[in-house]
């Protein structure tokens, strides 16, 4: 026994571990006395430090490992535990052990996780320290996992912990990256475990390799984990690829899981695109429908309620996007058939108009403030849009104030609003009430010989401004098809525009009435409401070189009379 001998100091290390029911109130260094007594304990506990010591152990920590991948486990690990555990308990430290003495323990401790149970919790990260300030710790994980992953276990032991350890994160996702390379038949948990290491350090080039041998798998779930995962690093291929599929609805669960909700500290994956959230909003609003979750007491996270969940939160998410991409891909959902979804679309695409007016307001700069006062020419195409927008918004300013001077040019003697044409011509005799110098010109020629309603021009500079009134034909469509396509395109523009619209309220004569958004679009009430939908419409207003204004005209009754 005090030689180090397997075959006696089994039960003893049993013992001193708490695994015998009739000695567990004493502490760990106590309990074979209590069992044994004094004598054979002081032999007992030389035994420990002479098993640990022996020249030739066994079992080794390569052979720990591969016993534990398949399922086997040997009694003497116990004494290891035990040896270690007084080691710690005496503060003699394990600088004379060897490497694979530690990595033996090491690996002991995580089969068994004993040290618990044991009354020394502390146990494990001391090894664990001791191990890592070695600098084996690298090689020490590939020798424990590598066996179990070899063997396709259905459980290993820590995978959860390593894939997640942030002290770990660089070896970890390595680790992740071969594993997945070599070892092909893992079990659906355990290779999503790596996956999910590889997503979350965006190490998504590796997923994109391996996604082509993957998705011809016999397994069923393991092949729809892989489309999900498709989805998400390698949208467009998998987007074709499932083009020639039969789309099953269980996909979306799949695809839920994986795309989850990424808030752990080392997630520095980019969220998904607007139009990846968008393909899933089409492709699965049909197969679940909007459901709200019933009150009382509900079970699991698969029903019919959380799928809407998942749906509805796409479609928020594709709210914020406020750029070219974002509009485009609500717009799509929304001109989708009306169903459980399309009031809270709707909801989120004024949101999103919003949004979009208020990222896209720029004050102006210093030097167009310093250009206003000084009658300084504006230096640059956004100074002077910033510029000619204050000035719109003073030219609004006097038309709301009730200076009969400034409305009444915009109705006839009926109260009816006047044509485009002579409105725009009365706004530029308001507008040259303004700055002198900017000029303000109507049908002024540009690039391709169009003439465009007005121009604001500082030096070598002109911005072109395009005017609709509320009841033009394409009102929702001119800031794209017509200012930015023909107008901005010239090069004293550089890009830039202003789409001015006349905003007039309700009317009694129909062909001056505002022009429907669209079927099973609300129209908007107010002037702002119109200038924010306009700007969500428009991929120009979205990228920010087209500005959208409503000059409100509107007048009460008896003021038009």
């Amino acid at each position: 026994m005090r030689r180090g001998s397997s075959e006696e100091l089994v039960a003893p290390a049993q013992a001193y571990l708490n695994l015998y029911n009739d000695i567990e109130d004493a502490p760990a260094h106590e309990r074979v006395s209590r069992w044994l007594g004094d004598d054979i304990a002081e032999s007992v506990h030389e035994g420990f430090e002479a098993f640990l010591m022996l020249a030739s152990p066994e079992p080794t920590a390569q052979q720990i490992a591969h016993s534990h991948a398949n399922g086997r486990f040997s009694g003497a690990g116990y004494i290891l535990i035990a040896a270690l555990a007084e080691r710690y308990r005496k503060k003699i430290g394990v600088e004379d052990l060897s490497n694979e003495r530690l990595m033996a323990g090491l690996f002991q401790l995580l089969h068994s996780r004993v040290d618990h149970h044991a009354g020394v919790p502390e146990l494990f990260r001391y090894v664990e320290t001791a191990v890592r300030d070695r600098g084996i710790w690298n090689e020490a994980m590939r020798m424990f996992y590598e066996p179990q992953l070899h063997e396709c276990n259905q459980h290993v032991e820590g995978l959860y912990r390593l894939m997640r350890d942030p002290l770990d994160l660089e070896m970890s996702t390595v680790f992740a990256g071969e594993w997945l390379q070599r070892f092909t038949n893992l079990v659906s948990g355990i290779e999503i475990e790596l996956i999910e290491r590889l997503i979350r350090s965006s190490r998504l080039e590796i997923l994109r390799d391996l996604l082509g041998q993957r998705l011809i798998l016999a397994s069923e779930e393991r092949r729809l984990n892989w489309i999900a995962i498709g989805l998400i690093v390698d949208f467009s291929s998998t987007a074709i690829y499932l083009k020639t599929q039969q789309i099953l609805p269980e996909l979306f669960w799949y695809i839920r899981d994986r795309v989850g909700d990424r808030s752990s500290n080392d997630v520095s994956i980019s969220p998904l695109t607007a139009g990846q959230r968008e393909w899933i909003v089409e492709t699965f609003r049909s197969s679940w429908p909007m459901v709200g979750r019933p009150s009382g007491t509900t079970s699991g996270n698969s029903n019919a309620w959380d799928a809407s969940s998942f749906i509805s939160n796409q479609i928020s998410r594709i709210g914020n996007y406020c750029n070219e991409e974002g509009v485009s891909a609500l717009a799509g959902i929304r001109d989708a058939s009306t169903d459980g979804y399309s009031e809270l679309i709707k909801s989120v695409v004024a949101e999103q108009a919003r949004k979009i007016v208020e990222s896209l307001y720029r004050p102006p700069t210093l030097d167009a403030i310093a250009a206003i006062m000084h009658d300084n020419l504006p230096a640059c195409m956004p100074d002077l849009q910033a510029i000619v927008i204050e000035e719109l918004l003073i030219a609004q300013a006097k038309i709301k104030s009730d200076d009969a001077e400034s409305w009444r040019g915009f109705y006839d003697d009926s109260g009816n609003p006047y044509a485009e044409e002579r409105c725009r011509d009365h706004l530029l005799g308001i507008l040259r009430q303004g700055s002198s110098d900017i000029s303000y010109d109507p049908e002024t020629h540009v690039a391709n010989d169009k003439e465009v309603d007005i121009t604001c021009s500082a030096g070598a500079l002109r911005l072109p401004i395009e005017v609709k009134g509320q009841w033009h034909a394409q009102l929702w469509k001119s800031a794209d098809q017509q200012l930015d396509t023909l107008y901005t395109r010239d090069w004293r523009a550089d890009s830039f525009g202003i789409y001015l619209i006349l905003w007039f309220g309700a009317q009694e004569m129909k062909n001056k009435s505002l022009r429907s958004p669209g079927r099973e679009k609300l129209s908007p009430t107010t002037p702002d409401e119109l200038r924010d939908m306009l700007a969500g419409e428009s991929s120009s207003a979205c990228s920010g070189r087209v500005a959208v204004v409503v000059l409100d005209l509107a007048r009460l009754t008896a003021s038009n009379n």
